[in-house]
């Protein structure tokens, strides 16, 4: 199987990458291995990183961001992103508890519930949702530049999630537990 290392810092080349790194690392106090390994990339590392931060601005609430990625990620399988987006969501009020019902579809807050059920549609059917969820989600009061912010956040994430899936670089945050089974 192929090897793939993260590179450090003083390993970035590109003057763009390497500043956006390193305000990154200044925000978060550390440098995040997936932001690093997307980095050999500098130009899809950037534009992602962009498209993420324009997305993430728009009609969605953080806690709404947060739910979009952690169904995204709990369908594609990523433990990166579940554990990245687990601390994120917990640092947005949800419970551990909340975390798990965000990535099964089963959230108590009916508007967060249709959004994540619709996400998860969304990536188990490659963009075919079920339609009754797409009218739950309009029914729920989201409009169409919602749509078209959910379909981007989605890709987004998706992004991410394959290239942790195939590189499996170290996850640098607490460990997302699995989703409890119910017996």
């Amino acid at each position: 199987m192929a090897q793939f290392t993260v590179p450090i810092l003083a390993d970035v080349t590109d003057s763009d990458a390497r500043q956006t790194l390193e305000g990154i690392q200044s925000k978060l106090g550390m440098l995040p291995n997936l932001y690093a390994f997307e980095a050999h990339a500098p130009q899809a590392f950037l534009s992602n990183l962009a498209f993420a931060q324009a997305l993430e601005s728009g009609s969605f609430s953080n806690r709404q961001v947060q739910a979009i990625y952690l169904a995204v990620s709990e369908v594609n399988d990523c433990s990166y992103c579940l554990s990245a987006h687990t601390a994120l969501a917990k640092m947005n009020g949800f419970s551990e508890e909340e975390t798990f019902d965000l990535r099964t579809g089963t959230i108590a807050d009916p508007m967060l519930r249709t959004l994540t059920q619709l996400t998860r549609s969304f990536v188990e059917t490659k963009g075919r949702p079920d339609a009754a969820l797409l009218d739950a989600f309009f029914a729920a009061g989201f409009d169409q530049t919602a749509f078209v912010e959910l379909v981007g956040l989605i890709s987004v994430k998706t992004l991410s999630n394959y290239i942790h899936n195939a590189a499996q670089f170290p996850v640098d945050f607490p460990l997302a537990k699995p989703v409890p089974v119910l017996v």
